[in-house]
C-alpha cells in the first residue's frame, strides 16, 4: 500500500471528524454514556472507579460492590480511553472534562473511517478498484450514510467495538499479504480491546482466529494434501509463532476483563448485570425486530445495505474468507442480540447492538467499483451498481440525518404519553410509531440536539466554529486529492484542535448561570476534606462539567423530608457521619422539610444557607481544631429589665484559612419565662477594626428549631453557628461577636459585660 493512499485515508477521516464535530451535543443520551463517563471522572478525580457521583442511578446502570460503592456494570475501554480527555478537560483552562470526554466517539469513528479507507484499498488490491475513489465512497457513505454519524454524538461503546472491529480486519488482511507476525499480534489486541469494551465480543474472536489459520494454510500449501510440509513447518515455528501472536492479547485483555471485575465486585467472575438482563428474549421477534422492522429494521436506517446483494458475490470471489468473516461476524451479532431481553438497544437510533457490524459491511460493497469487461450481454445492473450503491447511501445520509439533527428521547416521550409501557413491542412493529418518521414529526429548529444550540437559541460564534471545522475537513479531503504531497492533514488537525478548544470554551461557559455561581463558591473555599451531597438528578453533567476541584461528590435522589429508599438513607448516614464538612446543593426544599438537611441539622453547624435561582447551596461544617470550654456567666436583659437569658460557657475555632470555616458553641440559659422570639447574630470582626463584619450568621437558636419563646426556666440550650470566610478577607487578628436581638424592633440585648455583644476570641485568620 502506498503513502498515497494513507494520506488520502487520513484526509477522509478529517473530512468525516469535520462533520463530526459540526453535530456534536456535548451531553450524554442515555444513562449507560453517563455511567461510563463518570467512573473515567472518579478515576481522574480520586482514583477510584466507583460512580458514586450518580449513585442516585442506583441499579439502573450499576451494582453496589461489597465496599457499598456504586459500580458501573459497563465494560472497561470507553471508561479507560475517556481517561487522559477527562484530564485534559479538568487541565486545560476554559473547557469541561464532560464536553471534552465527549469527543471520545468522534474521534473513535473517524479512526474507523480510516482503517475502513485502508482495508478497502489492501483487501481488493487485485481487482481494478478506480484509486483512490472507491475506498474514499466506501468510507464516506458508511460515514455519513449509516447510524455511525448519530452514534458519535453519545457515548456508548458502540464507536468504539465497531473501531476494533474494522481495525482487526485491517491488520488480518495485512496478515494474508505478509504473513507478518506482526500483523497477528494486530488482530489480537484490536479483539483484545473490543472484548474490553464489550465482554461478549469473545463471541467473533474465533472467526478471526478461523480467518488468519485459513491465511496460514493457503500460504503452507493447504488444504490437507500437504500435511507433512504444514507438520515440518510447523516444528520451525513458522505457523505456532503467528497463531501465539493472535491469542497473547486476547488472554490478556480477557484477564484484565476479570481482574477489572474483581476490583469492582470482589469477585473477577461476577460482571454486575442483574437477573433480570438476560437472553430471554422471543428469538424470531428480537431478529425481525433488528432487520426489518419499523422502528428499529437495520435495513430502514442503511438502505445501501441492499447493495450487498450484488457486491457479495465479487468480494467472495476475491476473497472467501474475508467475505466470509464479515458475513459470519454479522450474522453472529444478528443472533446474539436477537435474544438479548432488550434487543433494541433501549434509548437509542435504531438497532444499537449492529452499529458495529456496518464498517465490514461496507466493506464488502467495495467490489461494486471494480472494472469488468462485459460483453453485449452482460446484465446492466453491473455498471449501474455503484451509482445504485451510492444513490441508496445518498439516502441512508437522508435518513440518519434526523437522527442527528435531533434527539430520539422527545419520541420515547410520546410513546410513552400515548400510554403505551416502555419499550412496548407495537412501538417497533407498527408503522404508525416508527422511530424515523416519530423523531422527524417531533423535530424543529428550537429543539436541534447541538452543542450551539441553547435553550432553543444558536449561539452564533458556536455555530460558526463548527462550521469552520467541517469546512476544514473538506478543504483538507480535497487538497489530499489534488496534490499528491502536502502539510494538508497534520495542517488540518491542527487547526481542527484549535477550533475544538474554542468550542468547547464557548460551550462551557453557556453552561447554566446558577452553576458557575455555585462552583465559583466551592472552588473558592478552603475545605479540602469536604463532600458535595448534589441531588439535582438533571443537571450532574452540568456540575461535573464545570466543577475542577477534588472534592467527593454524592449523587442522591431525595425529594422531600424523607428517604426514597433505604439504601439512599444508608448511603447518606455513612457520608454524613464522618466529621468533615458538607456542601449540599440541592433544588429539593427547604432544610425544615429535606432529608438531606435532616440527617444533618443533629451533627453538624450550619454555615450558610442561599437560594440560587432555583438551588439551594447549603454548607454544613463539622468543628475542628476547638479552643478549650470557656466558662461565662454572661448576662443578657432588655434595656431597663432583668437578666433574660445567661451565656453559662463557650469554645470556638481559634484560627482557620481564607476560604475555611470559623465556628463557636454557646450554652445559653433561660433564666425567666421568655414571651417572644430573639435572633442569635454572630459577626466576624477584625480586632483593629471592630465595626467591619468580615462575616455573619444570624436566625433563631440551634438552627431554627429551638425558638427562645420555646425555652423553660433552668434549661440550657446548645446552640451553635459557623462562618464562612471569605478568601478574599485579609489574614490577621480577628474576634466573633456574639448577642441577640427582638426580631420585632431589632432590638439587642445588653450584656453585663457592658455593650450589646460577647466578644469572642482572638481567631486568627491565615
Amino acid at each position: 500500500m502506498s503513502g498515497r493512499d494513507r494520506q488520502i485515508a487520513a484526509a477522509a477521516a478529517i473530512c468525516l471528524l469535520g462533520f463530526y464535530l459540526l453535530t456534536f451535543s456535548g451531553r450524554f443520551h442515555s444513562s449507560d454514556g453517563l455511567s461510563m463517563y463518570t467512573a473515567a471522572d472518579s478515576l481522574v478525580r480520586y482514583g477510584r472507579l466507583d460512580t458514586e457521583q450518580i449513585r442516585w442511578m442506583g441499579l439502573q446502570q450499576g451494582t453496589f460492590g461489597p465496599d457499598g460503592r456504586l459500580y458501573s456494570r459497563k465494560g472497561a475501554a470507553t471508561t479507560f480511553l475517556a481517561v487522559p480527555l477527562v484530564w485534559l478537560g479538568l487541565t486545560l483552562p476554559d473547557i469541561g472534562p464532560v464536553h471534552t470526554a465527549l469527543l471520545l466517539a468522534p474521534l473513535l469513528t473517524a479512526l474507523a473511517g480510516l482503517y475502513l479507507s485502508l482495508t478497502v484499498r489492501r483487501a481488493f488490491s487485485g481487482m481494478a478498484l478506480p484509486t483512490p475513489l472507491t475506498p474514499l465512497a466506501v468510507t464516506l457513505i458508511w460515514g455519513l450514510g449509516s447510524m455511525a454519524w448519530p452514534y458519535t454524538k453519545t457515548f456508548f461503546s458502540e464507536p468504539l467495538v465497531a473501531l476494533t472491529l474494522i481495525a482487526a480486519t485491517y491488520h488480518l488482511v495485512s496478515f494474508r499479504d505478509t504473513l507478518a507476525t506482526r500483523q497477528a499480534v494486530g488482530v489480537g489486541a484490536w479483539l483484545g480491546l473490543g472484548l474490553l469494551a464489550r465482554a461478549a465480543n469473545a463471541i467473533i474472536v474465533p472467526l478471526y482466529g478461523l480467518a488468519l489459520l485459513w491465511y496460514l494454510a493457503l500460504d503452507h500449501g493447504l488444504p490437507w494434501n500437504r500435511l507433512a510440509t504444514w507438520r515440518a513447518r510447523s516444528r520451525q515455528h513458522e505457523v505456532w509463532q503467528p497463531v501465539l501472536a493472535f491469542v497473547a492479547p486476547v488472554i490478556l485483555a480477557g484477564l484484565l476483563v476479570l481482574l477489572y471485575n474483581a476490583m469492582r465486585f470482589g469477585n473477577p467472575f461476577e460482571s454486575g448485570y442483574l437477573e433480570s438482563e438476560q437472553f430471554s428474549a422471543f428469538w424470531p421477534q428480537g431478529i425481525l425486530g433488528e432487520l426489518l422492522s419499523p422502528g428499529r429494521g437495520l435495513l430502514w436506517y442503511t438502505p445501501w445495505l441492499l447493495a450487498l446483494i450484488p457486491a457479495v458475490p465479487r468480494a467472495w470471489q476475491r476473497d472467501r474468507a474475508l467475505t466470509a468473516l464479515a458475513l459470519g461476524t454479522a450474522l453472529i451479532y444478528v443472533l446474539f442480540y436477537g435474544k438479548w431481553y432488550m434487543w433494541h438497544g433501549g434509548f437509542a437510533w435504531g438497532p444499537r447492538f449492529l452499529v458495529p457490524i456496518l464498517p465490514l459491511l461496507a466493506l464488502l460493497a467495495a467490489p461494486l467499483f471494480a472494472r469488468r469487461r462485459t460483453g453485449p450481454g452482460a446484465p446492466d445492473w453491473r455498471r449501474w451498481a455503484p451509482a445504485g450503491f451510492i444513490l441508496l447511501g445518498l439516502l441512508g445520509l437522508a435518513i440518519n440525518l434526523i437522527g442527528v439533527a435531533w434527539d430520539f428521547m422527545p419520541h420515547q416521550n410520546a410513546l410513552d404519553a400515548a400510554g403505551f409501557k416502555l419499550f412496548d413491542p407495537a412501538t417497533f412493529f407498527n408503522p404508525r410509531w416508527a422511530q424515523i418518521p416519530g423523531v422527524l414529526a417531533l423535530g424543529s429548529a428550537t429543539t436541534l440536539d447541538a452543542v450551539w444550540v441553547i435553550d432553543g437559541r444558536v449561539a452564533g460564534r458556536m455555530l460558526l466554529i463548527a462550521g469552520v471545522l467541517a469546512l476544514i475537513g473538506v478543504v483538507v479531503l480535497l487538497l489530499t486529492l489534488r496534490w499528491r504531497t502536502g502539510p494538508w492533514v497534520r495542517g488540518g488537525l491542527g487547526l481542527m484542535a484549535v477550533g475544538v478548544w474554542l468550542m468547547l470554551g464557548d460551550a462551557r461557559a453557556f453552561e447554566r448561570p446558577v452553576y458557575h455561581e455555585i462552583v465559583d463558591r466551592l472552588e473558592s473555599s478552603t475545605l479540602p476534606d469536604a463532600i458535595i451531597w448534589h441531588d439535582d438528578l438533571v443537571n450532574t453533567p452540568v456540575l461535573l462539567n464545570l466543577y475542577r476541584g477534588r472534592l467527593p461528590i454524592l449523587g442522591l435522589n431525595v425529594t422531600g423530608a424523607t428517604f426514597n429508599d433505604q439504601a439512599t438513607a444508608r448511603a447518606v448516614r455513612a457520608s454524613g457521619s464522618v466529621p468533615r464538612p458538607v456542601w449540599l446543593i440541592s433544588d429539593g426544599p427547604d432544610r425544615l422539610h429535606n432529608a438531606l438537611d435532616g440527617e444533618l441539622l443533629e451533627s453538624k453547624y450550619l454555615v450558610l444557607d442561599e437560594t440560587v435561582d432555583t438551588l439551594r447551596l447549603a454548607l454544613y461544617y463539622d468543628g475542628s481544631n476547638w479552643s478549650d470550654v470557656t466558662p461565662a456567666t454572661i448576662d443578657l436583659a432588655p434595656s431597663g429589665s432583668k437578666p433574660l437569658i445567661r451565656v453559662d460557657s463557650y469554645r470556638y475555632t481559634p484560627s482557620a484559612e481564607r476560604g475555611g470555616v470559623v465556628a463557636v458553641a454557646l450554652d445559653w440559659e433561660g433564666l425567666r419565662p421568655i414571651g417572644e422570639d430573639y435572633q442569635v447574630f454572630v459577626h466576624l470582626v477584625p480586632v483593629q477594626a471592630p465595626d467591619e463584619r468580615v462575616g455573619q450568621q444570624d436566625g433563631a437558636p440551634f438552627l431554627g428549631l429551638r425558638p427562645t419563646s420555646t425555652w423553660q426556666v433552668g434549661e440550657v440550650i446548645h446552640d451553635r453557628h459557623a462562618i464562612l470566610v471569605p478568601a478574599q478577607a485579609p489574614p490577621g487578628a480577628y474576634q466573633l461577636r456574639v448577642g441577640l436581638y427582638r426580631l420585632s424592633d431589632l432590638a439587642r440585648l445588653a450584656t453585663s459585660t457592658g455593650g450589646d455583644a460577647i466578644e469572642i476570641g482572638p481567631i486568627e485568620i491565615r
